[in-house]
């Protein structure tokens, strides 16, 4: 919206004139408005709360700026990876912290505060981190933010030549440099062009504000394609108009494009990435049931990357399922060794020991999974539970109690909150 005001004033303005304009002006955003209004009422009527759109933005925006981001993954240390548990522990940690319960805009604020503060705390490293973030956003590499691009180029056959990622980052690895050489060219007519200009920089502006992978660039392709078929058009005019020294100095530009969008800027594990392609996979087998096909795919994951736990862990369910607990325990065993800090393997075996009736071994799993996982509101549950059938009942309402307090809306937690309750008081 503000960027589209600079198209107004500059371009249309002179034309129309400011009456006109305006009223132009008001009819796109009065047109935004009708479609986003409804969600803001939504969140007003069933949260109590004014959210304009999502109230995710303030942890995003933490994930992106926080002084161990990477710039492109969604992730920070001391909050669990997965969606779920990322989603809840990034409201129970601010509450924690806040000592209150907090409505969902007043989260988004806190870890907007927090990444404000350590930006700056850390200006030269915020600064750093901003420019990584461009090279990022030009490499031609397809970050992978939930799955991986490349996974559906090995089972499509018609994405087999139009996407690769060895020497060449194909397409996006030549579609960056091109455009970057076009949008040169454009400036000559940078008034033709500014609207372009606006809608791709105020796009950049907001996706550098957070981080940088491939579905979340994605909406400047087709705008990259304009100006790069447009660089091609200009690099050939040069050639035929036979002006030598421009196309040097073009050609030279567009090398060390080429170099900087197709070198590995991040230095992925490609066995790691293929192992989380198989596992992937298999999670998808395991969804519906299909049990063999689901362990082939875990064991490729596995032999792709052996030190990949989580692999182990589903290998485990799948022997849960058959019934051979004793093969299952020791990939939830492995899964621990390889990945402590991932939180799935703990609760598996735990629960295996639990329906053993070996309460004290159960406890000790789960005791080193809450320290893994200390905002987990299911960890605590499942600590309290445990500890209930050891007899220890004071011990076990604390942790019930914690559990309540990280999640609220637990009816699982509530239900053994009041049963514990009622005991105690006899």
């Amino acid at each position: 919206g503000p960027f589209l005001f600079i198209w107004i004033a500059l371009i249309i303005k002179p034309k129309l004139g400011w009456k006109k304009s305006i009223i132009r002006y008001g009819l796109i955003a009065l047109a935004s408005f009708i479609i986003i209004i409804p969600v803001t009422i939504r969140n007003y009527t069933t949260g109590n709360d004014s959210v304009f759109i999502a109230w995710q933005g303030g942890f995003n925006f933490y994930l992106g700026n926080n002084r161990t981001s990477s710039g492109w993954s969604a992730t920070v240390e001391g909050i669990d990876m997965t969606w779920e548990g990322g989603y809840n522990q990034a409201i129970a940690l601010a509450e924690k912290v806040e000592k209150r319960d907090l409505k969902f805009s007043e989260v988004s604020d806190f870890w907007f505060r927090e990444a404000r503060k350590e930006i700056w705390e850390n200006p030269g490293f915020a600064i750093a981190l901003q420019i990584r973030k461009l090279r990022l956003l030009i490499n031609g590499f397809e970050i992978p933010n939930n799955q991986s691009t490349y996974l559906a180029r090995d089972y499509t056959t018609i994405m087999k030549p139009l996407l690769f990622d060895s020497f060449i980052f194909f397409p996006y690895g030549i579609l960056a440099p091109l455009a970057l050489v076009g949008l040169g060219f454009s400036f000559m007519n940078w008034r033709k062009y500014l609207l372009l200009y606006l809608v791709m920089g105020s796009y950049t502006l907001t996706l550098l504000m957070f981080f940088v992978c491939d579905r979340f660039r994605q909406p400047l392709i087709p705008i990259l394609i304009i100006l790069a078929v447009f660089g091609v058009a200009k690099i050939l005019e040069l050639y035929k108009n036979k002006d030598k020294k421009n196309l040097i100095f073009v050609v030279f530009l567009l090398g060390l494009l080429l170099i900087e969008s197709n070198h590995d800027l991040i230095a992925f594990d490609r066995n790691r990435l293929k192992a989380q392609d198989h596992f992937i996979l298999g999670g998808a087998h395991l969804e519906v049931g299909n049990l063999a096909a689901a362990e082939r795919e875990f064991k490729k994951s596995i032999e792709r990357d052996p030190t990949f736990g989580k692999p182990y862990n589903n290998i485990g369910l799948i022997a849960v399922r058959r019934g051979d607990i004793n093969a299952a325990s020791q990939n939830f065993i492995k899964a621990v060794q390889l990945d402590p800090q991932t939180l799935e393997p703990y609760m598996n075996y735990a629960t295996i020991l639990i329906e053993r009736q070996q309460f004290e071994p159960a406890l000790e799993v789960l005791l080193k999974a809450r320290e893994v996982q200390p905002l987990n509101d299911f960890v605590h549950l499942k600590v309290g539970l445990t500890l209930y059938q050891l007899g220890r009942k004071e011990e076990a309402m604390a942790a019930v109690e914690e559990s309540i307090r990280l999640n609220p809306n637990s009816p699982a937690a509530k239900q053994v909150y009041e049963r514990l309750k009622a005991e105690l008081k006899k």
